[in-house]
């Protein structure tokens, strides 16, 4: 059994997990998507960290790449790796839901070798948009910007990490459901009160990790307090 982190409020998931993409050359823009998509696995009862960190180590040793070449075709698109490395989920979730949200027409989106299939699933929140993420043992089925079923073989295909070959398509699309556990309104009402209730407990080497990435952003700052003196003193402001 792993340990788990006292309780963390979402804005500090997504604090820290904004910065700690940031800390392996994310840009901060979407280190800010990358902060949404774990708020929203950790609202569907999911420990966001695990896959996040998976995601950032990816980056970080050079096995995945945010540099993405795209194909189009009438009412597709595919999506891959530039030289065939695996595709960074951090990078290709907010591509694919951009994609989704600018052309309306796009009926199918391929993704291929994801290395994080389900926070590319969580990164999508496609407005209005109904669609349908599946990939092998897995699907994802979005309405109304927020989930609205997942089904799983089991709950290992659900959150390994792949390569995988992601599908994304507009409506319920044609994936069969895999027979498997399935999470519907039900759950995901019930993990959205646990996490804004009381919080969201994490395992703690993921969590410790991702606080590792969050470091190297952070400001280094040599305080000099006798320096500071001096320049309270020569300003025109009085201190009480």
């Amino acid at each position: 059994m792993t340990t788990q982190t006292p309780p963390l409020s979402l804005g500090e998931i997504g604090f820290i997990g904004t910065r700690a993409a940031v800390g392996v050359g994310v840009p901060f823009g979407l280190g800010e998507d990358l902060a949404g998509s774990l708020i929203r696995l950790a609202c569907a009862g999911f420990d966001p960290t695990a896959v996040c960190v998976a995601a950032l180590d990816s980056l970080e040793r050079g096995d995945s790449t945010g540099a993405l070449e795209v194909a189009a075709g009438e009412g597709f698109l595919d999506m891959r790796g530039t030289g065939g490395q695996a595709v960074s989920a951090i990078y290709a979730g907010p591509a694919v839901r951009d994609h989704l949200l600018a052309h309306p027409g796009i009926g199918r989106i391929l993704a291929e070798a994801v290395d994080q299939p389900l926070l590319l699933a969580a990164a999508l929140n496609p407005g209005d948009v109904e669609v349908t993420v599946s990939w092998d043992g897995a699907r994802v089925a979005f309405a109304g910007g927020t989930w609205r079923e997942i089904a799983a073989r089991d709950e290992t295909a659900l959150l390994s990490p792949g390569p995988s070959r992601i599908t994304v398509e507009a409506g319920s699309g044609t994936a069969e459901r895999p027979s498997g556990p399935v999470w519907t309104d039900k759950e995901f009402q019930a993990a959205r009160e646990h996490a804004l209730n009381r919080g969201v407990s994490v395992e703690v080497g993921a969590w410790e990790r991702t606080f590792s990435y969050f470091e190297r952003c952070l400001a280094r700052i040599r305080f000099n307090p006798g320096r500071i003196l001096r320049q309270r003193r020569s300003s025109r402001i009085r201190w009480a």
